[in-house]
This record gives structure tokens, C-alpha cells and sequence, in this order.
């Protein structure tokens, strides 16, 4: 009876000597905060999971006392930590913001960077490197944004003319077409602040995608090496279109607001995520008559586009 007693109150002092200390460190972290914004050397701040799942950010400088303790902690603030922990799943590489549980699986690379334990899984994205930038070398193809919210699906045409916001369908509502080229996005789905592409990823920029095309020699060169050759998926000519840049661009047309597919075969359009002006959105166009690869600021942000996303 009295070993149980003397273990119970162990317990309690070690309990509360815990509390407290998580308590303490609460309190002093608006103290650290008024610190570190009237100093002027810079400091890092790094979150923490303590061992009973409350999660704290602290001073880098005290990052050790932490770890001691046995904490876990999240160095690259992809919101994962990096130990076995009651906040999170395990962060498999802490030092790659990219690389987490919620990251996606890029093919090719060795790299498990979903921390499932596997490498280059069936549901990977195959990428390419242009230029310094690593993109997708298929359309998108999601249906949540980031954050897990579901991206509607509309297939109606009145519905979809009146969207303002995000959406995506199938070219000609067909998920055989999808399956090819990927979903159409509005450009409401693009802008929502959730967050349209995969962790690690952005929709490009007009002025990343000028930057592609710069490399490449210019708009008229670069349809071409952007292309993917041959008549699989393009009509014939497919002006040339060499595929030398390994883009692999397919033509799988867009959505206006008379029809649910349009130019499938013939065209390739996709959104930047730079607004013209309001109503209308930056896209890029190719086709099978020519090699230029044509920029457009006219796009009305209601039609339905493939995108492509760019390494972060």
C-alpha cells in the first residue's frame, strides 16, 4: 500500500512539475516575442510537441533543452515533427519542408516523399527540369485543395456559367478524356487561398512561364519543344513538335460558357495564376498548326483550363 501511495505521488510531482514548466513556457513566449522584435539579431523560431501533445513555439536558442526532454520538434515548418509525438504523424525528413506525410510522391527521384515507407508508388507525379524549374510533366488532376476541402465537380452548363467560385470538370464531361488529360479548373480554383496545388507545389506565375519560354528560345520555338510529338493525341500537322524540352504539352482543349469541351486535339491551354485585370486571368495556348507557344491575358476566369504546377 505504501509503494503504491509513494508511485502516485511521483506521479503528481512529475505531472505538475510538467504543467508547470508548459505553463512557464507559455507565459515567457510573449516575452520572447516583445525580445526578438526589438533585437537586431535574428533569431529562429522553431515549434515544438511536447511529450503529452501540446504544441508550443519557442527560441531556437532553447531547442536543446527540448530535445533532451525528449520533445519533438518541426525544423523546416512543413507542420510535421520529427519524432514520435501525440501532435502529428511523422515527418520523415525534417530538413525538406516538401518532404512530410501530407507531400506527394514525385516518381523517379528515390526519394520517399510522402514518409509511407515506399518509393516511386503507383500515384506518383512524373517531373521534368526546364531551365532550372522542375514542372509536372502531366496536367493536374486533384479534386481537394491542399488543405483536403473538395473541389466541386460541376457538369451542368448553366451552373458552371454562373460559378464564381472554384471548380473543375472533365473535357466534354468524359472521364475518359480526363484520364488522358487530366481535369479543366477554373480560374477560381486557382486563386482559392486554399491552395489548388499538392504541398511542395505552386501554380506558376506569367512571369515563370515567360521564364520557361525565354530558355527555350522564344514563343515560336518553344511550342514546338514543348509538344509532345507525333499524332497520338495531336492532329496532324503538330507543326514542330519535338518534345526536346520533355514538357510533354497535350492538346486537351478548354471549357467556355456555350460548351463543355472545346478544341480537344487541335489546342492545348493552360492558366497562370497572375490576374489581368478582374474577370479575366493569364493562360497559355499551343496548337497543331504552329510551334509558338502564345500567351493570352484575355482568358475569362469562368473557362475551364489545364494547369501546371511548378516545384516550390
Amino acid at each position: 500500500m505504501r509503494k503504491f501511495l509513494l508511485l502516485s505521488l511521483l506521479g503528481t510531482l512529475i505531472l505538475t512539475a510538467c504543467q508547470k514548466q508548459i505553463t512557464s513556457e507559455k507565459e515567457q513566449q510573449k516575452t520572447i516575442s516583445e525580445e526578438l522584435s526589438s533585437s537586431s539579431v535574428p533569431h529562429i523560431r522553431v515549434k515544438v510537441c511536447h511529450q503529452n501533445g501540446i504544441e508550443i513555439v519557442i527560441d531556437e536558442s532553447s531547442l536543446n533543452t527540448h530535445i533532451a526532454h525528449g520533445d519533438a520538434v518541426d525544423m523546416d515548418d512543413d507542420g510535421y515533427f520529427n519524432s514520435q509525438n501525440l501532435c502529428t504523424a511523422i515527418d520523415c525528413d525534417d530538413n525538406n519542408a516538401s518532404i512530410n506525410p501530407s507531400g506527394q510522391e514525385i516518381c523517379s527521384n528515390g526519394i520517399d516523399d510522402d514518409c509511407d515507407g515506399s518509393i516511386d508508388e503507383g500515384d506518383c507525379i512524373p517531373v521534368v527540369t526546364i531551365c532550372d524549374q522542375i514542372w509536372m510533366q502531366k496536367n493536374l488532376d486533384v479534386t481537394t485543395y491542399r488543405n483536403g476541402d473538395i473541389i466541386p465537380q460541376v457538369t451542368d452548363q448553366d451552373e458552371w456559367n454562373a460559378l464564381t467560385t472554384g471548380a473543375w470538370c472533365y473535357y466534354n464531361n468524359d472521364p475518359a478524356n480526363g484520364a488522358v488529360y487530366g481535369k479543366l479548373y477554373n480560374w477560381y480554383a486557382v486563386n482559392d487561398p486554399r491552395g489548388l496545388a499538392p504541398k511542395g507545389w505552386h501554380l506558376p506565375t506569367n512571369a515563370e512561364w515567360q521564364q520557361v519560354i525565354n530558355c527555350l528560345g522564344g514563343p515560336f520555338p518553344a511550342g514546338g519543344a514543348m509538344k509532345e510529338a507525333g499524332y497520338e493525341h495531336w492532329w496532324f500537322p503538330n507543326v514542330d513538335a519535338t518534345n526536346s524540352s520533355g514538357f510533354t504539352a497535350l492538346p486537351g482543349g478548354f471549357r467556355n460558357q456555350a460548351f463543355p469541351g472545346v478544341s480537344i486535339g487541335s489546342d492545348g491551354y493552360w492558366w497562370t495564376s497572375t490576374e489581368s485585370e478582374p474577370g479575366f486571368a493569364i493562360y497559355y495556348v499551343t496548337d497543331y498548326n504552329d510551334s509558338e507557344m502564345a500567351i493570352d491575358e484575355g482568358g475569362d476566369e469562368r473557362f475551364g483550363m489545364s494547369i501546371r504546377c511548378i516545384k516550390n
